[in-house]
């Protein structure tokens, strides 16, 4: 009996112990600086161009600008509007990206029996029109590129085609 009646004392303090740490940890302000990614967010880096000091926050920020500039570039002038432009010239890749998404959209319960798609991004409609055609009653399509989506116009069958949106990114 005695065994037993340390063992349920042993049980109360490992949990009086948990009630504890949780208690100091929900109760514990947070402290910004003490934040890793507050730290690493804001230590002060070289500039390569200069030497200057400058945070991993403000690189992004500046990066970032630039990112959407050469994108904006990649996309209006590098791009041929073909399988090639939109896989980069991988083409190689397209039928085992188009198997991967019929087999993974194909496995999602649907909650309508009619049912409507709207593809991001969607390029010359490689996508919409061997999938999502297939997957759904019809089809709205969103690209950055009005020859893109002409292109695609052009692919996907009309009696499945509802919308076409031309809708570029900005920073907010």
């Amino acid at each position: 009996m005695s065994y037993k009646k340390k063992k349920k004392t042993k049980k109360n303090k490992n949990q009086t112990k948990r009630n504890q740490k949780r208690n100091t940890t929900k109760n514990k302000k947070k402290n910004p600086k003490q934040d890793p990614l507050f730290k690493i967010q804001n230590e002060k880096l070289k500039n390569p161009k200069d030497n200057s000091l400058i945070t991993l926050k403000s690189l992004w920020a500046t990066m970032g600008e630039q990112w959407y500039v050469n994108s904006s570039s990649y996309w209006h002038n590098d791009m041929s509007a073909d399988n090639h432009g939109m896989l980069g010239g991988l083409e190689y890749v397209s039928d085992v990206d188009l198997e991967g998404t019929e087999e993974y959209l194909s496995g999602i319960q649907w909650n309508s029996s009619q049912t409507r798609s709207l593809d991001c991004g969607a390029g010359i409609g490689r996508v919409t029109k061997v999938v999502l055609s297939k997957l759904f009653d019809k089809v709205d399509i969103q690209d950055v590129e009005q020859r893109f989506l002409d292109k695609a116009k052009e692919n996907i069958d009309p009696e499945k085609l509802e919308q076409v949106f031309l809708l570029w990114f900005a920073k907010l």
